[in-house]
């Protein structure tokens, strides 16, 4: 998802092609290796390069480097996508998918308390109902997704 100043000539395009980011302030995830290594590999695989970088440790962050100083773009996550709302700022969908992979983590070795289960469920259905694209993982791969290698306890991951 990309977020943009209401008043940005973008804002009144239904999808934002990722072409639009050649040469453009993008505001943007800090983390290397997760998000923003997605995002940086959806740039790259189009051989587009964008203005300045402003990286921050939250997609709140970004929304607000976007409200308030010109010219900036947001590459976001979904979940802060459709669950935030900042005034000035418009959401559109990009012209392609960048992976963004979220969940939830508990011990292995102990059972979940029926009360955060309880959340956990309450978390997951209204992902389903408000995250356009959503999809539950199997808890078993998600390793693989994100890291491109199996998981699991004989490598030392804990996802």
């Amino acid at each position: 998802m990309v977020a943009l100043h209401e008043d940005d000539p973008l804002a009144t395009l239904d999808v934002v092609p990722l072409t639009a980011f050649a040469g453009r302030r993008l505001s943007t995830m800090l983390n290397p290796l997760r998000f923003q290594m997605h995002v940086a590999k959806a740039l790259a695989a189009q051989g587009i390069e964008t203005g300045e970088v402003i990286r921050t440790n939250v997609s709140y962050g970004a929304l607000q480097f976007v409200r308030q100083v010109k010219g900036v773009m947001a590459i976001i996550d979904p979940v802060t996508s459709y669950g935030v709302s900042t005034p000035d700022v418009v959401i559109r969908p990009i012209d392609v998918e960048v992976p963004f992979y979220w969940g939830v983590l508990g011990a292995s070795n102990r059972p979940i308390r029926p009360a955060a289960q309880a959340m956990v469920d309450a978390v997951e259905a209204v992902a389903e109902r408000s995250i356009a694209g959503f999809k539950k993982l199997d808890p078993a791969t998600a390793g693989q997704l994100v890291t491109g290698r199996p998981s699991g306890p004989d490598d030392g991951t804990d996802l």
